[in-house]
């Protein structure tokens, strides 16, 4: 072939590059920023440290710019908790299951993994499990209307995504005093979550919304759990700096809160949860994701500074 040919051949194949449909890209497969693909297209092994730990990936965008959603509608109740009382069915208190259809006592990582039941989740690869306590209005108990899961970097400069198997509590469940709404707090929706509270309001114009808030340092990504299910866990501000995890946890994840929505009808009467009191509001969750699904969207939704998923707003 002719230079010349060559060089129109070149030149065809930019033209009908630049041609899209002008419609937004799937974040999927908007390349990462910093570069890292994988010759599938999909991103490149992560770098590991010195120790062997995966190293952390740096922001490339302003704090709270890049976010994913995920729409995890109500599946099931059990009285079940395969983290608290695991190969135990029926010892727990009633608990509200969101994403992985088949969660129960008996449930493994392996088994969450495999999602033989499905899940209800709208992203393709979130197998996860999340559950919370059941909401009872006057004795009776109330199903959520929706379930959000809102991934996002917090405040921390470096995040590094959920290790598989990772097992999160967030909150008290036997809680006797207040809880700090940093951790959780009760709303209603179209409000801003900054008025809520640890206990619900009055009335709602709208939904009640309960937001959660997980953990997002680690002592170690070898840690993915602990005897009390908490301690391999803690939160960044503790040390009076939300920007970097405490010492005792070096390690910053991914943030993860849940944002649980019911039709709470007027009046409210009395509210109680299965756990107790409305300050005992608390939440599970194990990360059985597809993990290259996971990365992909720590790369190109959280790093990249682009807001994906159902939902936008983070705040329930």
């Amino acid at each position: 072939m002719s230079a010349r040919r060559v060089a129109l051949a070149l030149a065809a194949v930019l033209v009908l590059g630049g041609c899209t449909s002008g419609a937004t890209p799937d974040p999927l497969s908007i390349p990462t920023p910093s570069g890292h693909r994988g010759g599938n297209g999909l991103p490149a092994p992560l770098a590991t440290t010195p120790t062997g730990e995966p190293a952390p990936q740096q922001r490339v965008a302003a704090i709270g710019d890049g976010i994913f959603s995920v729409a995890c509608p109500y599946s099931h109740t059990l009285p079940d908790d395969p983290i608290v009382a695991p190969g135990q069915p029926g010892m727990a208190h009633s608990h509200d299951f969101g994403c992985n259809r088949g969660t129960n006592a008996l449930s493994t990582v392996e088994s969450l993994t495999l999602a033989a039941e499905g899940t209800s989740a709208d992203q393709l690869g979130d197998t996860s499990a999340v559950w919370w306590p059941t909401l009872y209005q006057n004795g009776f108990s109330l199903q959520p209307k929706a379930v959000f899961t809102y991934y996002d970097a917090g405040r921390l400069p470096t995040v590094r995504a959920f290790p598989p198997g990772l097992k999160i509590i967030a909150g008290n469940a036997g809680a006797v005093e207040l809880q700090d709404p940093r951790v959780m707090q009760w709303g209603c929706v179209g409000q801003p979550m900054t008025a809520g509270t640890s206990i619900p309001p009055e009335t709602c114009p709208t939904l009640m919304v309960l937001r959660i808030d997980f953990p997002n340092c680690m002592k170690s990504t070898l840690d993915l759990d602990s005897a009390d299910h908490k301690a391999h866990m803690a939160y960044s501000w503790v040390d009076g700096s939300p920007d970097k995890c405490p010492t005792s946890h070096p390690v910053g994840t991914v943030a993860l809160n849940i944002g649980i929505r019911w039709e709470v009808t007027e009046p409210h009467g009395v509210l109680t949860l299965s756990s107790g009191a409305p300050r005992t509001a608390h939440a599970d969750y194990v990360h059985s994701w597809d993990q290259t699904v996971f990365d992909t969207r720590l790369q190109n939704c959280i790093l990249a500074a682009i807001k994906c998923g159902t939902r936008q707003d983070g705040i329930g």
